[in-house]
């Protein structure tokens, strides 16, 4: 069963600072590729099984969604 993602207005802003640093940093073309990593991993985030590294906060955890981002 999949799950439901709830984005936080918080995640909303982080995710779009995200995008911008990217665009300004490596361009559009970067920006698309990044879009599609990231669908995919929430995709796979929506089935549960995806495992994160848990934090000392016992209730969060850290999902890496390529090299430089992690989600937390």
């Amino acid at each position: 069963m999949a799950m439901k993602l709830i984005w936080t207005e918080t995640a909303r802003l982080s995710c779009a600072e995200e995008f911008d640093f990217i665009d300004g940093k490596w361009g559009n073309k970067e920006v698309e590729k990044f879009i599609i990593l990231s669908e995919e991993f929430l995709r796979i985030l929506k089935t549960g099984l995806v495992e994160g590294k848990l934090t000392i906060k016992k209730d969060i955890s850290l999902s890496v969604i390529s090299r430089k981002t992690t989600l937390v």
